[in-house]
């Protein structure tokens, strides 16, 4: 499938672009808000790759957060223009040391791993010191991302833990954590059954760990992992 069909497939109507449910604004706020809360601007700055029907833009305008989207899709961008957003057709474009963070979820796994080097040192370039990367992908570390990273024909590759450390140590970032995507539930039974969820999974995780891994590796069997990296203040 070409990326032609991409938007069809996805269902993203041109006039829902930058709408943000109450779901993705909860996650948002918890995935997200911690790290902008640290940056050394305000308003702070954040740079979104591959912002889709943008409801990451569409959060970051109703809290008065500056934000620059890139996008492959020449329809989604621009969609992002006639909306009133910043766009950029890559990287390159944005100057060094401009963005507090920098947002990639769901992108990694549609670049082959040449090409996600020289992205992760474009973001090296455009992030302050001590700015943040968060990108969200599917979990290479995990037998059940498979619905996720097979389900999808424009992905080329899996992410996991050691291909991870050898990319941030290419592109000068530092790997801060490796984690299960932030979860919030809006129902009062989706927030009662969420604590026994968490503790089935720590069990079963800490279970496969030690009895085929020997405690190694991965952090997390959940669907997708989030990375957090940043770029040091100090180059190493």
């Amino acid at each position: 499938m070409a990326y032609s069909d991409y938007i069809d497939w996805k269902g993203w109507e041109e006039g829902a672009f930058g709408a943000c449910d109450a779901y993705s604004q909860a996650y948002f706020n918890d995935e997200i808000g911690p790290f902008l809360r640290k940056a050394s601007t305000t308003p702070p700055c954040l740079v979104e790759i591959g912002f889709g029907n943008g409801s990451l833009l569409g959060w970051c305008r109703s809290r008065g957060i500056d934000v620059i989207g890139s996008e492959i899709q020449a329809a989604l961008q621009e969609r992002a223009r006639r909306a009133g957003f910043p766009v950029v057709d890559d990287l390159s474009e944005i100057a060094a040391e401009t963005a507090d963070v920098v947002v990639a979820f769901d992108v990694f796994e549609h670049i082959p791993y040449d090409d996600l080097v020289a992205l992760c040192r474009d973001i090296h370039r455009i992030l302050k010191p001590e700015g943040h990367l968060i990108a969200r992908f599917p979990n290479g570390d995990s037998p059940f991302s498979m619905v996720f990273q097979n389900g999808d024909p424009t992905h080329v590759h899996a992410l996991g833990v050691f291909k991870l450390r050898r990319l941030m140590s290419a592109a000068g970032l530092r790997l801060e954590v490796l984690k299960a995507p932030c979860e919030r539930r809006l129902s009062l039974k989706g927030r009662l059954f969420l604590p026994v969820r968490r503790l089935m999974r720590a069990m079963f995780s800490a279970f496969v760990r030690y009895a085929f891994l020997e405690g190694d590796t991965p952090t997390t069997f959940t669907m997708n992992y989030v990375l957090v990296a940043s770029r040091p203040a100090v180059p190493s």
